[in-house]
């Protein structure tokens, strides 16, 4: 049974305070939570306080809306309404790497994310030569934008976060290769060529995914993005969607965001303590903050709240991957941090099929490494394959023997042999045989 609210209480903080200054005219968009599916009559109350629908969203249940500010507390009144949001921008998180990771021993322990399926909502995928070559790996794709039916990336952002995850290499003979080479990709558009978007545009992604997990076989989620919180993530409507596919069996990685301890500089859905978030560390293993700073272990000056934290840090500076219409480019934050982890994941799944998303978390937390950051910067540490799988077994070379203690060992055995034939034979103590036993006691003797 829903929770009943006063109207006030309906809207969230962030809506309240946008309704200050504003004119009587002007148009906000929400995410507005219904209790039942059935809001004709809700939305033709819309339609004539002059506002309109955008779209559904059936995992909240909740319905994406513009609607002037002052119908707000109209619209609030019904008691179908359970939950109003202002639907905020989300945005890209942008601001040496494979080796830092360990992940190169995996590959040769032979774990390249073959047969795991990785979704990455984000400005789009393009059909770069190392995912689609020497055979297309995106195998699904989803435009909630334009509603463009092959894959592009008008961007750049969303194509270097699945280089990451699953280039191949394949145009510059294996040298930027990814994570997980083999595994597949799922693209679904939510960002526009700026990197910007809707709150209610991701959450219908993660929908999307959902839906199509079992038809896709979606493993793992690579969210590099990320919006203002409208509440802690038991309420926050993104951290919600997260944990709804978390719970289902989806592996959520999210970005941290890049503002460091500068308060309120976490985003959603990385507010979500459920699911893995994940900060950026650059190849000195120092914590990147707003800015491109860093800061060293003995800089600590705040203690950032527990949903705040990051669970991993991983490398995100000057990384390099995919470009669009081909070739590479370095980018930096923790966009570029976050599909290592999920990279990642997609190798775990890979080795052990039957770990649920809380196992795969904990089983990266566990085998960290401590950078000696302390949990307020690090998390738990920083994401290390090697101890995660081991290092790859090398077998020592077998060196090659002398031919005289070749000669000298198959000489010996001989003389073993023609002394047992001996002591089990009575009839041999002639002074011929006991010659030739002397001759082959002699040479052996000589090679010794």
């Amino acid at each position: 049974m829903p929770l009943q609210f006063s109207w006030s209480d309906k809207l969230s903080s962030q809506l309240r305070q946008a309704t200050t200054g504003k004119t009587p005219d002007s148009v906000v968009r929400c995410i507005a939570e219904v209790v039942s599916s059935k809001t004709d009559r809700l939305l033709g109350w819309v339609e004539a306080a002059g506002g309109r629908l955008h779209h559904r969203m059936n995992l909240m249940p909740a319905l994406v809306i513009d609607l002037p500010y002052a119908s707000l507390e109209e619209f609030a009144h019904f008691s179908q309404v359970s939950r109003v949001w202002q639907d905020l921008p989300v945005q890209a998180m942008l601001d040496v790497t494979i080796p830092a990771i360990g992940a190169a021993s995996t590959r040769q322990l032979g774990f390249s994310g073959a047969g795991i399926v990785v979704a990455v909502l984000d400005t789009g995928i393009f059909p770069h030569e190392d995912l689609t070559t020497p055979y297309n790996r995106i195998l699904a794709w989803n435009d909630l934008l334009n509603g463009r039916r092959s894959p592009y990336d008008d961007n750049g952002h969303g194509t270097h976060v699945a280089g990451i995850i699953a280039g191949n290499g394949s145009s510059f003979a294996g040298k930027y290769c990814g994570v997980a080479p083999e595994a597949r990709l799922v693209g679904i558009k939510v960002l526009d060529e700026y990197g910007n978007g809707w709150t209610s545009d991701v959450i219908s992604g993660i929908e999307w995914c959902i839906q199509n997990q079992r038809t896709l076989n979606i493993k793992v989620l690579n969210l590099s993005l990320g919006g203002i919180p409208q509440a802690d993530s038991r309420w926050d409507p993104l951290s919600r969607a997260t944990t709804g596919a978390w719970q289902r069996g989806i592996v959520v990685c999210a970005a941290n965001g890049n503002g460091g301890l500068k308060q309120g500089t976490v985003y959603s859905p990385a507010l979500n303590r459920r699911i893995i978030r994940v900060g950026n560390i650059d190849d000195q293993q120092t914590l990147v903050l707003e800015n491109n700073s860093s800061l060293q272990a003995n800089s600590i000056a705040t203690v950032l709240a527990q949903e705040k934290l990051p669970d991993l840090v991983a490398p995100g500076s000057e990384i390099t991957s995919l470009k669009v219409d081909g070739g590479y480019t370095e980018l930096s934050g923790s966009s570029m941090a976050t599909p290592l982890v999920a990279g990642a994941a997609a190798l775990i799944l890979q080795k052990w099929p039957q770990l649920k998303p809380d196992q795969v978390k904990m089983l990266m937390i566990k085998r960290s490494r401590d950078l000696g950051l302390g949990r307020a910067l690090q998390g738990f540490g920083a994401l290390d394959l090697e101890k995660i799988f081991g290092r790859p077994r090398t077998r020592e070379p077998k060196t090659a023997q002398p031919l005289e203690q070749m000669a000298g060992e198959f000489l010996f055995k001989t003389l073993l042999g023609l002394l047992s034939q001996r002591s089990s034979s009575t009839n041999d103590s002639s002074p011929k045989g006991n010659e030739f036993l002397k001759t082959i006691l002699s040479i052996f003797n000589n090679l010794q």
